[in-house]
């Protein structure tokens, strides 16, 4: 019985103790992981590449392409039929 009691006020308080991390700290981490905020801002582009699913019968190849500063393109491939889009962005003045 005690044990059990034990378990459950454990198990109240763990949600507790896993949302202390503030979000400073999770970016903190993040950046860390990836090599610090210089080696960050030192990549200029980006490839990613993957598999996309709509519907049961509709999949297909995606592939995102970023560049600094603010380019994009994205191209998805769904059933031998190719989509683009290109976009460009520009930064608030201030």
């Amino acid at each position: 019985m005690k044990t059990s009691i034990l378990s459950i006020t454990l198990l109240l308080f763990l949600p507790l103790a896993a949302a202390a991390q503030t979000p400073d700290e999770i970016v903190k981490k993040v950046l860390d992981a990836r090599g610090g905020v210089d080696k960050l801002k030192a990549v200029q582009s980006e490839r990613i590449t993957g598999r996309i699913s709509f519907a049961r019968d509709v999949e297909g190849a995606f592939v995102v392409e970023l560049k600094r500063p603010m380019k994009m393109h994205v191209e998805i491939l769904l059933e031998d039929k190719k989509s683009s889009v290109f976009m460009t962005a520009s930064l608030p003045a201030g």
